[in-house]
């Protein structure tokens, strides 16, 4: 029997036979170097942000050990989990170890979260009607790199160019991965479990009512929002909406699981008001705040926001433009598209007002957006790649064709920005 039969037949395998061990083999033998690689090339970073290493690396690293040991760092951070757990190192650690050691771990920490949620899916992909070609462990590897693409990919830029509008590669248009910002990244591993938890949970709960992933769910949302709160910031209206308009359309007849639904969000709510009186308790003389206004914060770094918006997602914009109408079947496309909506409106009509303008810290919920919506995205070419595989019409492997270049040139110039950032090079 051929290589290609042999993976084809270990695929096909049920669950509990021997071609799930040897997927699970040659699942492990690949992720694993990936996963370790990764999450050492992280600490390097994050750990060469800390001791500046000459000027270079400019990061927020030292207001986040000042944070950590309990000094004044200049900032508000009323979301203290990231620096407790750098806390936890610190007796035994320098100040730039435990808060690398720490913020190391839950990026390591993110990719374990989306290999639970995100992996068994891509795998049930090749195992469904139409079966891939993929020996076993190129499926293997297959699978795993498309696992890592979210976590390296950045948006689409000319090297050494700066296009009209721009100020340049990142600054008014946004990446889903900030390797600058350590508390974007802290708080990833959560919110990669809050959605997928959600997303699972949002088909059945009005009909049959589980408290045990209910509050799973929650106690992730929770943890997320005391790590940093931008994610919460983007997705709890988002969900509050798609609850709303679920009980309106039942006439009211399914309150009580909205209402136990809701329960779960109570911590975060908690949380929330804290958060935002921490940060916007009012001071003589000072303009603190939010309100609205169109582009007013996005406009400070871009004069080109519809280019920066086509640089950030050109990939996840041609999939779900092809794909649109496959948005009524709900699951992460869907709401991995609704939640990159919601990210640009708010950063696009929100801000907050004062000092605080230039921050422009609602990007970091669109960048959430981006990461999400790139993950429905690419989730979504992995599942029609092979179902339009062994049709060979020329109008779907043409479109096949452009989905996976422009996922290509996404992933590869985002490791040549992280290379860039890695050696010492500016993030902007």
């Amino acid at each position: 029997m051929g290589a290609g039969m042999a993976g084809k037949e270990d695929l096909q395998t049920g669950a509990g036979g021997a071609g799930h061990g040897r997927r699970l083999f040659w699942d492990r033998v690949v992720f694993c170097p990936l996963w370790l690689g990764f999450s050492l090339a992280c600490f390097l970073l994050f750990y060469w942000q800390s001791i500046e290493r000459g000027g270079m690396y400019a990061s927020d690293m030292l207001a986040y050990m000042l944070e950590m040991d309990g000094l004044e760092s200049g900032y508000d951070f009323p979301y203290p989990l990231f620096f407790r757990l750098g806390g936890l190192f610190r007796p035994w650690l320098s100040a730039p170890l435990a808060i690398s050691l720490a913020l190391g771990l839950l990026q390591s920490g993110a990719v374990l979260a989306l290999k639970a949620f995100w992996g068994p899916r891509l795998w049930a992909v090749l195992s469904g009607e139409r079966q891939s070609p993929l020996p076993l462990p190129w499926a293997a590897l297959a699978v795993n790199l498309l696992l890592m693409a979210p976590f390296v990919l950045s948006m689409l830029y000319v090297p050494g160019r700066q296009l009209p509008g721009l100020l340049g590669r990142y600054l008014g248009v946004w990446s889903p991965n900030p390797f600058h910002n350590g508390t974007y990244m802290a708080a990833r591993p959560f919110a990669i479990a809050a959605f997928f938890a959600f997303c699972a949970l949002w088909p059945e709960y009005e009909r049959r009512w589980r408290w045990r992933p209910a509050l799973v769910f929650g106690g992730f949302l929770f943890l997320a929002t005391m790590t940093k709160p931008s994610f919460t910031f983007v997705f709890v209206p988002l969900a509050g909406l798609a609850m709303s308009w679920r009980l309106l359309r039942s006439g009211w007849r399914q309150w009580r699981p909205a209402l136990a639904l809701g329960l779960c969000f109570i911590p975060t709510f908690l949380a929330l008001l804290y958060q935002f009186f921490g940060v916007f308790a009012p001071v003589e003389g000072v303009d603190r705040g939010l309100d609205f206004g169109f582009l007013t914060a996005w406009g400070q770094t871009c004069g080109n926001v519809p280019l920066a918006i086509v640089l950030a997602a050109a990939f996840p914009l041609a999939v779900y433009g092809l794909f649109w109408r496959e948005l009524g079947r709900g699951g992460v496309f869907a709401w991995g598209g609704a939640f990159g909506l919601m990210g640009l409106l708010m950063m696009a009509l929100l801000y907050e007002k004062g000092f605080r303008l230039i921050h422009m810290n609602f990007s970091w919920g669109y960048m959430y957006g981006l990461f999400f919506v790139f993950v429905a995205a690419i989730d979504k070419l992995w599942e029609k790649t092979w179902q339009w595989w062994n049709e060979r019409r020329p109008g779907r492997m043409a479109a096949l064709t452009l989905l996976w270049a422009l996922l290509s040139a996404h992933v590869l110039l985002g490791l040549l920005y992280a290379r860039g950032i890695w050696q010492g090079g500016a993030w902007h």
